[in-house]
């Protein structure tokens, strides 16, 4: 018989798991694969103690997948962390009693693998038992091929089983039921209906916090009366008024939380700063094997300056300053985050998503408040307001007229003319933009009848400056194409006239996209699937489509940009603004309780606009994703083809400006 046998209860068993995985994986193989093969005992011994105590389970017997390891190691035995294992005990206390519980946590802390790990030992044996599961979108749910679904981790858990333990199982889309116990389990997206006429034993919304708001309502209307026990586990979103967090804050409701400064793997090297210039090293043995000539003499968890800290350092030999390379600290007073915790991996991650403080305040710091703030982080607009807003060089307009067939041709800028609606930062050279560079025109075309504006956004991909504005409110949307037609080719740059890229929504929006295809502008972006995590796919239709996700990676990107425009050497996607109506619309922008974005309306003083929607603002996002696109010029290598003063320059400048004068196709030049 099985040493299993000897095992008095099941905290003992517990205890006794190795921990460290390489020594748990030598384990489970003598004990549990091999070692209970031919036991039949031993193998309802050790179910009846998962089912008593199922933290058993999560040590003993299941894997998980980290595709971050090198291949052949990507299938990990799954250790619960301390405060997983607090998650387990409380998640299976609801499913007991009958009562709420909720998970709030920051991203990729495996609450919904709990989730599913749980169910799933449950469901095998527990006889009758029924489980709904649910996520916002179906594909999240359950999609063939794709094992990061819901479903693909209770698949999982199947696949792991010893196999003496395998069990027979009806398995189809977003429905698993087991054979032998009649037991299941279901998934829903979760929509207005969820659950509707159905009865489980429990049920989970996972990423809760991210459901629109209408739809959340209705569900916590109505899911009570599905199961006895709703686990809600998602990151905050959509703000503190969302029904998830109001879920949190009910009496009846069981929180526990999985913040990262309790995962083992994000919490090395924490310290604290709790005023500006002061530092408190909390874990001051990771430090001191790092460098200890340093570390040992620093008293952990005590106030100290830094300033005074880091001169005293200066003093010392070369050795201790490589030794201390890579070791960095921000005396900041934490008082740009919620909490007052900081470690290496955070102040990585910071950085990482600065620019995007909603990302950062909601998934790292798993905040409701930070959900419901300005969209883009008010320290780096402050920033580019201090040191980037500025004067325009020039101001005029973009002149242009039609030729035979009707089409915009003769384009030229004419400073202090007109209605002055067009205005650049930087250089001209003859006029125009310095056509060693390559550009973007990005637009936010509107009806033009006084309500909104009309926005073109020019950016010089070579330097990341959105060097150039146009913007009229009274310009009907045929003649903004037209106008843009002519800025994008007095544009230019090396790729003969500038990359243009606008937001094709309504009709006004789609008529202004064919109206640019019929000036026969062929430089335009088309639409891709800029959601995907691996590859942008090419769509067959023209421009960017604008929907609560897509406008909400638009302006995420756009936030990352603003923040790499700041620094000497960008070493992401940048973009410098130097227009002080467009960083006001940066400040506007807010996340909505509704998890709408929009900017909050005022009148426009300098276009005559009756109300601000935040125009400038999408035209410089559409700049940023058309950098994905449009490439900074090789200038050295184009010098060397074709020199201005050149038999090859003085061609090509022939040939464009008879092109231009019989009215020809502009693109081909």
């Amino acid at each position: 018989m099985s040493s299993i046998a000897k095992i008095d209860t099941p905290a003992k068993f517990f205890a006794a798991i190795p921990l460290d995985p390489r020594e748990n994986l030598i384990w489970r193989q003598e004990k549990i694969w091999q070692g209970m093969a031919q036991d039949v005992e031993a193998q309802k011994i050790l179910q009846e103690l998962i089912l008593a105590d199922p933290k058993i389970f999560f040590n003993a017997v299941a894997f998980t997948l980290n595709p971050q390891k090198p291949p052949g190691e990507r299938n990990q035995p799954f250790i619960l962390r301390p405060k997983q294992e607090l998650v387990v005990d409380e998640l299976v206390k609801a499913i007991n009693t009958g009562h709420d519980m909720g998970i709030e946590k920051s991203r990729k802390e495996g609450a919904t693998e709990l989730c599913c790990k749980l169910f799933t030992i449950l469901a095998i044996l527990v006889p009758m038992t029924q489980f709904l599961v649910g996520s916002r979108k179906e594909h999240l749910v359950d999609r063939t091929g794709d094992q990061y679904t819901i479903f693909a981790k209770i698949d999982h858990v199947l696949k792991s089983l010893p196999p003496w333990w395998q069990v027979p199982v009806e398995r189809t889309h977003l429905h698993l039921r087991f054979l032998a116990n009649e037991s299941g389990i279901d998934g829903e997206t979760t929509n207005e209906n969820f659950g509707a006429g159905g009865r489980a034993t429990a049920v989970m919304l996972d990423e809760f916090g991210r459901v629109d708001r209408n739809v959340a309502e209705s569900i916590e209307g109505s899911v009570h009366d599905v199961a006895n026990s709703i686990i809600y586990s998602s990151t905050h979103w959509l703000g503190s008024n969302h029904p998830f967090n109001k879920a949190l804050r009910k009496p009846s409701t069981k929180v526990v939380t999985l913040p990262w400064y309790e995962n083992p793997e994000k919490r090395p090297g924490l310290y604290k700063s709790p005023d500006i210039d002061v530092i408190e090293i909390v874990d001051i043995d990771y430090y001191r094997r790092r460098c200890p000539d340093v570390f040992n003499e620093v008293r952990p968890n005590v106030p100290f300056k830094y300033s005074d800290w880091e001169r005293e350092l200066l003093t010392r030999d070369s050795t201790v300053h490589e030794k201390m390379a890579g070791i960095r600290f921000i005396a900041d007073g934490c008082e740009n985050i919620p909490g007052d915790l900081r470690s290496p991996w955070h102040d990585v991650e910071e950085e990482r998503r600065r620019g995007n403080k909603r990302d950062f305040i909601s998934n790292v710091w798993m905040s409701p408040i930070g959900a419901s703030d300005m969209v883009f982080d008010d320290v780096t607009l402050n920033r580019i307001k201090e040191t980037s807003v500025c004067e325009p060089d020039f101001t005029g307009e973009i002149i242009f007229n039609y030729g035979p067939n009707g089409r915009v041709i003769g384009e030229k800028f004419r400073a202090d003319a007109g209605r002055k609606r067009f205005q650049w930062w930087g250089e001209l050279i003859n006029g125009r933009p310095n056509q060693e560079h390559n550009y973007i025109v990005g637009c936010d075309p509107s009806l033009g009848t006084g309500n909104s504006n009309s926005v073109a956004v020019v950016y010089d991909v070579n330097t990341h400056d959105a060097c150039g504005v146009w913007a009229c409110s009274n310009t009907p949307y045929e003649r903004f194409a037209d106008t843009v037609v002519a800025l994008g080719r007095w544009a230019g740059g090396r790729t003969g006239q500038a990359f243009v890229v606008y937001e094709n929504n309504g009709g006004h929006g789609i008529n202004f996209g064919r109206r640019l295809v019929w000036n026969e502008y062929g430089f335009l972006y088309s639409a891709k699937t800029e959601g995907a995590y691996k590859h942008r796919r090419r769509m067959n239709k023209w421009g960017w489509h604008s929907n609560r996700e897509s406008k909400g990676d638009l302006l995420g990107e756009l936030g990352i940009a603003l923040y790499e425009g700041l620094k000497t050497k960008p070493m992401y996607r940048a973009i410098r603004v130097h227009d002080a109506d467009t960083v006001e619309e940066l400040y506007d922008y807010l996340y909505l309780e509704s998890g709408e974005i929009a900017a909050s309306k005022s009148a426009d003083l300098t276009s005559g606009a009756r109300e601000k929607h935040g125009d400038r603002v999408v035209a410089t996002a559409l700049c940023v994703l058309g950098s994905k696109d449009q490439y900074v010029a090789a200038v050295k290598e184009m010098r060397r083809l074709a020199k201005p003063g050149s038999m090859a320059w003085r061609l090509k400048e022939y040939r464009r400006n008879k092109e231009k004068k019989e009215g020809n196709n502009p693109f081909l030049r």
